[in-house]
């Protein structure tokens, strides 16, 4: 588990609910360093992502002092930082987003810190609040993963909307749909007729239309 590596964090109501009961942590530093830290075991030479979601960030906090990773075996490094998807530096004022990393290299397996809070480098000054770290293997971070003390087995990432009233009835004789996707599922074992970007229903396949990826 997460345990206090430098100063204190104070657990406050996440601003985007939370489906697992967890809450967000706010780390308040004035040239100081307040982090919470946890110790996991990475496997050798594969690539990870480390993300953290920040609720909102008052003063100039940097990438490396919300979210890092020490303790990184000979030949891991640090190879990317992101904002929202973008590329920054170590260095970059983080903003209210997702903020990650990326390490990997030719390395034996080993227990790692990754370090969550304001001040992860070195002292800082500001206040961040965060919630919803996770480390995942892949060289890009996916959507939160909820989990207790072990780590669990990923549901499809699903969104649906019951089209009712005056929205219903609009688009019930004609309408667009579009979507936007990237397949990344090479070598999958899901077949091609399982492979559905976006779907318009009656909850049956008598009455749909369907956009396969």
């Amino acid at each position: 588990g997460w345990s206090i590596s430098f100063g204190s964090g104070t657990s406050v109501a996440s601003l985007f609910g939370s489906a697992d009961g967890s809450s967000a942590y706010s780390f308040t530093s004035a040239a100081s360093r307040n982090i919470y830290g946890q110790s996991v075991t990475i496997s050798s030479n594969t690539t990870y992502s480390v993300q953290v979601l920040v609720e909102s960030v008052s003063g100039t906090v940097g990438a490396q002092d919300a979210l890092l990773v020490v303790s990184l075996p000979a030949g891991c490094t640090i190879t990317g930082w992101f904002q929202d998807g973008v590329a920054i530096t170590s260095t970059t004022a983080i903003q209210a987003g997702v903020v990650s990393l990326t390490i990997g290299g030719t390395y034996t397996g080993a227990a790692v810190t990754v370090r969550v809070g304001c001040g992860c480098n070195a002292n800082a000054t500001g206040t961040v609040v965060l919630s919803r770290p996770q480390l995942e293997a892949g060289p890009a971070p996916s959507s939160y993963i909820p989990t207790t003390t072990v780590a669990v087995t990923r549901g499809a990432d699903l969104l649906t909307r019951a089209l009712t009233g005056p929205e219903g009835t609009a688009l019930s004789t004609q309408g667009t749909m579009v979507v936007e996707f990237s397949y990344l599922g090479g070598g999958s074992g899901v077949s091609d007729g399982s492979r559905v970007a976006m779907s318009c229903d009656d909850g049956t396949s008598n009455n749909a239309h369907i956009i396969y990826n």
